[in-house]
C-alpha cells in the first residue's frame, strides 16, 4: 500500500528489497570492481547467510537484526572456520549492509554492534575421515581428484595445490619444498618442506 501510494505521490516506483534481491545485486555491482576470485568469495558468502535465514531471505530487508548476523556468525565458528574466516565473512556482509544503510533501505544498520572474533581465539577443527576424502574422489573430476588428495596427505591450502610446480618437487619425489602462498603475502618467505610418502608400487 505504500509503495502504491508513493508511486502515486511520485510518478517513480518505490525501491524495495528483499535481503535476497540486496545481496544478489549488490554482488553484480561489484563484480565489476573486484577480482573474480574476490567475487567467487563474495558469492559463498551471501549464499551462505542467505540460506542461513531460510525463509526470512525472501522477507523485506528491513526485517534483518543484529541477532541474524550473530546467529551466522557464531555458526560459521562452530562449523570449526578459523577467525579470520569467519572476520572475512563478516566484513563482506557489513559492506553490503551499511551501503543499504546509507541508501535509505534499511533504517538501522544490522551489523552495528555485532563483533568480530578474536584471532587468537582456538577453534576446535575436525579433519576429513578417509571414507570422507574417499567419497570426495570418487565424485571429483579431472585435476580434482588428485588436488583433493595432495590437500589431504599435504595440509596444504587449495591454492597452494593449484599453483604447485615440478619446480618444488625434488628429483627422488621424496619431499616438496614450497612458500605458502599466505606466507608470501605476510611478506615472511619461509620455506615449507613437505615429506612425499612411498606408495607400496614405488617400493617395490
Amino acid at each position: 500500500m505504500i509503495a502504491d501510494l508513493y508511486e502515486k505521490a511520485t510518478g517513480s516506483p518505490l525501491a524495495f528489497h528483499t535481503a535476497r534481491s540486496w545481496l544478489t545485486g549488490w554482488i553484480e555491482e561489484k563484480k565489476v570492481s573486484v577480482a573474480p576470485r574476490t567475487k567467487l568469495k563474495y558469492e559463498q558468502v551471501v549464499r551462505e547467510f542467505i540460506n542461513h535465514l531460510k525463509e526470512k531471505a525472501d522477507a523485506p530487508i528491513n526485517g534483518i537484526v543484529d541477532g541474524d548476523l550473530i546467529s551466522f556468525r557464531n555458526s560459521l565458528a562452530r562449523a570449526g572456520h578459523s577467525a579470520s574466516t569467519v572476520n572475512g565473512a563478516m566484513k563482506i556482509l557489513r559492506s553490503a549492509f551499511h551501503l543499504a544503510h546509507r541508501k535509505g533501505y534499511i533504517a538501522a544498520d544490522p551489523c552495528v554492534g555485532v563483533g568480530l572474533l578474536d584471532d587468537e581465539i582456538d577453534i576446535e577443527k575436525d579433519v576429513f575421515k578417509p571414507e570422507e576424502i574417499g567419497a570426495l574422489v570418487a565424485e571429483a573430476q579431472g585435476d580434482w581428484k588428485g588436488a583433493i588428495l595432495c590437500g589431504y596427505y599435504t595440509g596444504l591450502r587449495l591454492k597452494d595445490v593449484t599453483e604447485l610446480r615440478w619446480e618444488s618437487v625434488d628429483a627422488a619425489l621424496t619431499k616438496l619444498e614450497l612458500i605458502p602462498r599466505k606466507t608470501r603475502r605476510k611478506k615472511r618467505n619461509r620455506k615449507v618442506v613437505l615429506p612425499i610418502s612411498s606408495s607400496p608400487k614405488r617400493r617395490a
